[in-house]
Order: C-alpha cells, then structure tokens, then sequence
C-alpha cells in the first residue's frame, strides 16, 4: 500500500506599476491545490512443476486506488498599498467570490491469472479481469476483460534438433479485451453550478445546470487479436520478432455537441468504433562481437491504419475544437465513417485569386468565400458547386497518422569507448501548420516571414503560388484549408552519446568512473517548413491531431556528465 501526495501554493501580486495592477487597483490571486493517491495492492502467487512437464504459474489479486483534488482560487483587488503584496490579502477592498471544488475517483480491481506450459513447449495464458470505475453510470461502473494466450516453441521439437543456426522460433497468438475510463469523474451526473444574481444593490446566490449527465455512460472497451513471430538465429546472436495485430475500439468515450435550444454545448456517450491494424517488425544483432571491438544493432518498423467504423445512430461526422478560439475558429479536425481517425478538416485550396477572376468592376467571375475577397487570397473550392464558398464545402484535406514510423539503434564499444545512436522517423503524416495563416498571409503586417515577403502575391507579381498568399489581414479567409497542410515526414537523430570508462585500478576508494557526452535532437531530416514537424498542440486530445500553432519545438541539448562508484 502507498500514497502519493501533492500539495501546491500559487501566489501572484501584480502591483500598480504593471499593466493589471493599474487596472484593477491591484490585484492578488491565492491558489490552493491538493491532490492525494491512495493505493492498496494485495495479491497471491502459485507455482508449481509436475513431472518435470506441466509447469504452472497463477497468480490472483485485488486492488483500490482512489484520487482526491481539492481545489481552492481567490482573487482581490483594489488594494491601497503595495507594500505587504499577497501576504495580507485582506487589505483588497474588491474580492471576487471564491470558487473551490473537491473531485474524488475511484477504481476498484480483481484479477487472476494462469500460465500453463507442457515441457516448454506449449504455452497458455488465461487472464480475467472485473475493473469497476466511478466515474461511469451507477448501474455501469464494472467492466469484465478476459484474454488469452497460445505459444508453441516450435524449436524445443524433436525434428529441429539438426537445425543447429536456429536457437529459437515460437509462434504466438493472443485474444484480449481491454477498457478505458479516460474521461473526467461525474460525466453521468446532471451537473449544478454557480449562477448568482444582482437584484438592486443585493448579491443572491444562485445556481444551474452546468452539465447534462448521461445515466447510461459504461467503459470504452477495445478488442484486439494478434499473431506473432519470434526467431533467433546462432543463439540469438541474430534475431527478429514480427506481429501482426488488428483491434477495434467499441463503445466509444466521445463529447457530442448538443443543439443550441439545449442549453449546454456538449454531452459525454459512448457511440461508435474505430479499427486500428497494423505490422509491427523489430530485426536485430550482434553484427561484430570480438573482444575488442563490438557492434550491435536492432531496427523496430511499424504501420498502423486507422478507421472510423461508426459514429453511433445516425454517424454523422463529429469534429473536434479549433487550433485557436477568437482566432482560427472552425474546427481542424473530423472524425468520418470510413475515414482515418482525426482525419484534417477544412477547405481545399485552388489556387490564388486572380485579377482575371474579377470583371472590369471587380465582381467575381469564380465564387468567392465572402463579400471583399480580392486577387491574390486563397482561391477556395466550391465543393457542393453551389456558386458560393460556404461552411459546407469544407472536406478531408489531410491525415496526421503515419504510414509508418521506425527506429534504428546502433551501439558501439572499443576497448574504453563506448559510442551509441538512435535515429527514429515518421513517413507519410500530414500536420496542418497554422502558423502560416499569420506568419505567411500579411494578416499580421508588422510580423512576417521573410520569404513570404519577398515573394508575395502582388499586381506585379501575380503567383498563384499558394505559400505566397495576400490575405489582407482579414481574418474572415484565413480558415483551415489544404494550403497550409504540409508533409511532415521527418528523419530525426535523436541521441547520440560517446563515453569512456577510466581506469580506477590505482584508487582504492573508486570502484568504477565514467565520463560522457550526449547530444540529443542533433539532426532533422524534413521537408517542413515549420521550427519542427515532431509536434501537436492538442497532445492530449485524440480527436485534435497534427496541429501545429507555435508549439514550442524539441531543443538540441548536449550534456557533459561525469559518473563515479565508490
């Protein structure tokens, strides 16, 4: 059993001399967060070999683990003096009312688990778990996820005993289920909040919905098969390990919008399933293995293919939040039945407007996305081909899941040294770089990309390049669309790090010392035109992928390190 505890104060005072201060007379703000992890674990283990043939393995369990945040924001203003800051913050002559909040989450566990093998031979596993969360539906908290596992070392057999190069080979195959709760605590819950209210010169506390619950939310769960390949070569000085792998998530956790005549903007369900599909390969070695010099070498490849299966009854299209709200407000990204998964979402570009598209009195001869469209902005395509740019010609203009990704990890050893590098890569996902309807689109005149500059679109320099787009700085054209949806397939050198082991024998007190250096994110190979193709601002928002909107790129950092045993 154990326990985690996090207790954290933010204090800030913004005095008169700042821009806040001024404003508001002062203000101090007062936080208090307090979160706590309670975990018992307790479980049993049995072993046991008959006859030197059957070998069992079992073990059987239960857990509870709970998670409590309490909450607690003030803020004042209006403060006569500076002088004590937020240490007496009942100086304020204008405190806003306090909010404060305490959310509980529980998970409660049973599980058991057999192995079974016959003469390392055949192998079986059987798992079975009964998880019961509390952030779902009174009469759905408990979820029930069984798996099973077959192996056969097909090289313990009589008949391989003269196939000497091939130390192992083992083909498996496995079943399972699996369930997610990642979704916020009290989603079945109808939801009141705060609602106060002046009558006069009188405050009256109030309150009202904030959220509408759902009775009958249950867990996501995800059904996966796999089958798989293991082989080593000359005892397993070579070796490669191939899975194939199909899953389908069911009972989706997704927030639906709601009609506006609702009230409240969303509601948590479960609806809909997603396919995922892939290859997953690693091959690896001990190329050279002397007793000077050693070189070994492994490379893991994967692909993984994404579909939207269903959306629940009616399927239709669910989108997720835009890259920037009061900024770039219509969504980036969809989810589409028979689509990828958070596919790229927005209008598909044609071009640049040109002063041909427009008659002697600049009426549009094409359709236009609005009234004061002009030569040289994006030239959008009016998929429906009802004459005009509307909210319904947006479509799929892009994917941000990968055709595959790889990893290449090479070590090396002479003598002393040591000297290892890892390269991995990303081919064939899109990322929308919405830095470029700013940076590139003269809708920020006083904050522009130098190429864009010199080569934008002018009367006397009419590109139809799309990177060159004049937008006028209106911000009514610079919508998600296919012009800023970029390659960002990347080739990275992720770390490199050269050391060397001294030479401690003539110092009694030192038992070993090493000194190194390592270099990580030292090389990006990519066609992107952004600070790094390796970001998503919405990370932890699966229904938000391959955005990029001033992210904060991956740093080069080289580190010197010295490291001693006594």
């Amino acid at each position: 059993m154990g326990t985690n505890s996090l207790n954290s104060r933010r204090e800030l005072y913004f005095p008169k001399t700042t821009r806040l201060g001024y404003l508001y007379g002062s203000r101090a703000v007062y936080n208090i967060n307090s979160r706590k992890n309670y975990l018992i674990e307790s479980y049993f283990t049995y072993v046991k070999n008959l006859n030197d043939k059957h070998n069992i393995d079992a073990a059987g369990g239960y857990s509870w683990q709970i998670n409590d945040t309490r909450l607690l924001n003030t803020r004042v203003e209006d403060f006569p003096v500076d002088a004590l800051g937020s240490d007496n913050i009942g100086l304020g002559l204008s405190p806003a009312i306090p909010t404060s909040a305490r959310i509980d989450r529980t998970l409660e566990s049973f599980y058991v688990r057999m192995n079974y093998n016959f003469d390392k031979k055949y192998y079986v596993s059987l798992t079975g778990r009964a998880d019961g969360s509390s952030v779902f539906a009174a009469n759905k908290k408990w979820g029930y996820f069984p798996s099973v596992g077959l192996g056969w070392t097909v090289s313990n057999e009589s008949f391989m005993e003269n196939l000497d190069a091939l130390s192992n080979v083992k083909v498996r195959a496995s079943y399972g289920i699996t369930g997610s709760q990642s979704i916020q605590p009290l989603q079945s819950l109808t939801l009141l909040g705060t609602s106060n209210a002046t009558f006069g010169d009188i405050l009256y506390s109030g309150i009202a919905p904030t959220r509408l619950g759902n009775p009958d939310l249950e867990w996501e769960k995800t059904t996966q098969y796999n089958v798989g390949l293991d082989i080593g070569i000359l005892n397993d000085r070579f070796y490669a390990n191939v899975d194939y792998y199909t899953k389908t998530t069911n009972d989706l956790l997704l927030n639906f919008p709601l009609p506006t005549s609702a009230g409240l903007s969303s509601i948590v369900a479960n609806a809909g399933s997603i396919e995922n599909k892939g290859l997953e390969v690693v091959v690896g070695g001990y190329i050279i293995d002397g007793n000077k010099f050693k070189w070994n070498t492994n490379i893991n490849w994967s692909n993984n293919k994404t579909k939207v299966l269903s959306l629940g009854d009616t399927n239709a299209d669910i989108f997720g939040p835009a890259p920037a709200v009061n900024i770039v407000n219509n969504p980036s990204n969809v989810m589409r039945v028979g689509e990828a998964f958070s596919a790229l979402y927005g209008y598909k570009v044609d071009g640049l407007l040109q002063e041909s598209d427009f008659d002697t009195n600049g009426n549009p001869l094409v359709p236009i996305f609005a009234p004061g469209q002009d030569p040289g902005q994006y030239k959008y395509v009016d998929l429906d081909g009802d004459g005009v740019i509307t909210a319904a010609d947006q479509d799929i203009i892009g994917d941000p899941n990968p055709d595959f990704i790889f990893g290449w990890n090479n070590e090396f050893k002479y003598k002393r040294f040591s000297l290892s590098m890892f390269i991995q890569g990303s081919i064939g996902n899109d990322l929308m770089n919405v830095d470029r309807l700013f940076f590139a689109s003269g809708r920020y005149v006083n904050n522009v990309y130098q190429d864009w500059f010199d080569n934008r679109w002018t009367p006397t320099n009419p590109t139809n390049d799309t990177r060159y787009v004049d937008g006028s700085n209106d911000q009514r054209f610079m919508q998600p669309n296919s012009a800023v949806v970029e390659d960002a397939s990347y080739v990275r050198l992720k770390n490199v790090s050269l050391g060397y082991n001294l030479n401690t024998r003539d110092i009694p007190f030192l038992k070993g010392a090493r000194i190194y250096a390592t270099a990580t994110n030292l090389l990006t190979i990519t066609n992107y035109s952004g600070p790094d193709p390796e970001v998503n601002i919405r990370g932890g928002n699966n229904l938000a992928q391959g955005i990029d909107f001033s992210a904060y790129p991956r740093a080069k950092t080289f580190t010197l390190g010295l490291r001693a045993s006594f």
